[in-house]
């Protein structure tokens, strides 16, 4: 919904995912910004360690790619109840997100590979929300 609303949350963690029968909420939009905004850079808030993606550590512009790449980190926490880029002070915990590799613990298939997918370094490698959702959609129907 907010991505058809042209909203980048950028700051989308377990916190913020509220869960009640009928479906799932999201919630806390105070760092939230609008697609075509003239500034859709970090502007010093950086969302929450652990999920915040590449871009947002590097004064980049920002596009819906930080929701799809935290939206990928919270998957990986509710399989291991860790974040994928678990490193300790914050210096480590950049260069774990800009170079390293996602610690995906329990993580199976076929969410793995699409959670990777998410995950990938650069925004313009992760689906789009609407590729998310159906691959999901495709792999739920398939199962």
């Amino acid at each position: 919904m907010i991505r058809s609303r042209g909203v980048i949350h950028r700051d989308f963690k377990p916190a913020n995912i509220l869960l009640p029968p009928e479906a799932p909420r999201v919630i806390d939009f105070g760092i939230s910004r609008f697609l075509g905004a003239t500034s859709v850079t970090p502007s010093g808030l950086l969302g929450t360690r652990g999920y915040a993606a590449p871009e947002q550590l590097q004064n980049a512009p920002l596009s819906t790619a930080v929701d799809v790449f935290a939206w990928g980190c919270v998957m990986v926490f509710a399989a291991t109840k860790r974040s994928p880029f678990p490193a300790g002070n914050g210096e480590a915990w950049r260069e774990q997100v800009l170079h390293g590799s996602p610690e995906t613990g329990a993580t199976r298939e076929p969410l793995l590979r699409i959670v990777l997918y998410c995950l990938h370094k650069d925004p313009a490698q992760r689906p789009t929300a609407r590729d998310l959702m159906d691959r999901l959609v495709e792999t739920h129907s398939a199962g």
